[in-house]
């Protein structure tokens, strides 16, 4: 296994009979995979990439970040321009 820095590693892996790749136990308790825990299987034109379902929602949480609100919630947004639209609606 070859360590580039603390974030990047790579190492070479096999398929075994069954289909399976096998993650070399020091990266597994490195992200914290656990026996039976999801993974995200992401396919693209440069090859597989396999990411914890952790690590997808800050990469999520991440990309949003950027386009959230400075100030409230969307959600009591959303309700009082909903609010102001039926008393809009009320008054004709």
């Amino acid at each position: 296994m070859q360590t580039l820095d603390k974030s990047h590693e790579t190492f070479r892996a096999r398929i075994d009979p069954a289909g399976r790749v096998l993650i070399p136990a020091t990266t597994r308790h490195r992200l914290g995979i656990d026996q039976g825990d999801e993974l995200i299987v992401e396919v693209d034109d440069r090859g597989i990439h396999i990411t914890t379902a952790q690590q997808a929602v800050k990469e999520v949480q991440a990309f949003f970040s950027d386009i959230k609100p400075t100030s409230g919630l969307l959600s009591e947004e959303l309700i009082r321009d909903r609010r102001e639209e039926a008393e809009r609606e009320s008054r004709g």
